[in-house]
């Protein structure tokens, strides 16, 4: 239920501890930890009566969108939570793509591994490549040329949204949003 984990660090051997700290140093958060926590966790409805009463109606009408996650050597589990998260929360039909711009990184689950996940996970549906869709940049551009390269593979047709790679989406998190956007498409 998204709760927290707490380790009792006077059980971790001397190689997990290593291990702990190798990974704390890695990304600058507790990896050890994100790793115990499922990919596609529950968490509970955030949301207040007034946002259910004046969203979720909406849902049928609202525009679908292209989600755009730009990311660099990312931790594996951050990285794969954040995309669980939002096409487990988010209206199937308001997803038309997800799309992860590889900023040329560096580190070894992020190649192949990611590659094969992605494949098995949101496979082809009906000749069109998976919900979700991995763009590598070739050389290390930076963030705004990494959305810059989200824009240009982005569907034509859709919100363009941009989302850090260590978020975690709860249910009802998109459509105050798009329901903005739909009344006022050119909204700031």
């Amino acid at each position: 239920m998204g709760l927290g984990i707490t380790i009792d660090h006077t059980l971790l051997t001397p190689a997990e501890a290593a291990k702990k700290e190798s990974m704390y140093k890695s990304h600058a958060f507790e990896e050890y930890v994100s790793e115990l926590i499922p990919l596609n966790r529950s968490l509970p409805d955030f949301r207040g009566d007034w946002c259910k009463a004046n969203y979720d109606h909406l849902v049928d009408t609202l525009p679908s969108v292209s989600i755009i996650i730009c990311f660099y050597n990312e931790a594996w589990s951050t990285l794969l939570r954040s995309v669980h998260s939002v096409i487990d929360r988010t209206p199937p039909h308001l997803i038309k793509e997800v799309l992860l711009i590889d900023d040329s990184s560096s580190y070894s689950h992020l190649g192949q591994r990611l590659d094969d996940y992605i494949q098995k996970t949101w496979p082809p549906e009906n000749g069109n490549q998976g919900k979700v869709k991995l763009i590598r940049q070739p050389n290390r551009s930076g963030l705004m040329r990494s959305r810059m390269r989200g824009i240009r593979e982005a569907a034509k047709d859709t919100v363009l949204l941009f989302l850090d790679s260590h978020i975690e989406a709860t249910e009802g998190w998109i459509e105050p949003m798009l329901a903005r956007i739909k009344e006022d498409p050119k909204v700031n």
